[in-house]
């Protein structure tokens, strides 16, 4: 998948808006949250689990999408590739963020 792509365009633009939820809403929960263990599930809990969703297919996604050859400027598009360089760069902490605890 090419950077220009259009869903690639609007999946970073989904993405950036999921990461603003995150950055402004979780510490917001974790510090006023009173659920206690066996409380029923609330909305907030499903909408958690589904930004935590997209961010584990993001990791699919970004094992496909090409990436500029810093000496060359041209798009690598070999997922061979597109996965070392993936798994040597974000896919750690990308992968960590999407464990759940």
């Amino acid at each position: 998948m090419m950077p220009d792509d259009t869903f690639k365009k609007i999946w970073n633009f989904i993405m950036i808006l999921l990461l603003a939820y995150v950055a402004s809403w979780v510490p917001f929960s974790i510090c006023f949250d009173n659920s206690r263990p066996g409380d029923p599930i609330t909305i907030t809990e499903y909408v958690d689990t589904m930004v935590d969703g997209f961010f584990l297919i993001d990791i699919f996604v970004n094992f496909i999408s090409s990436y500029e050859d810093p000496d060359t400027t041209l798009p690598i598009v070999s997922l061979k590739k597109i996965s070392i360089h993936y798994l040597t760069g974000w896919f750690p902490l990308d992968l960590i963020a999407v464990i759940p605890m």
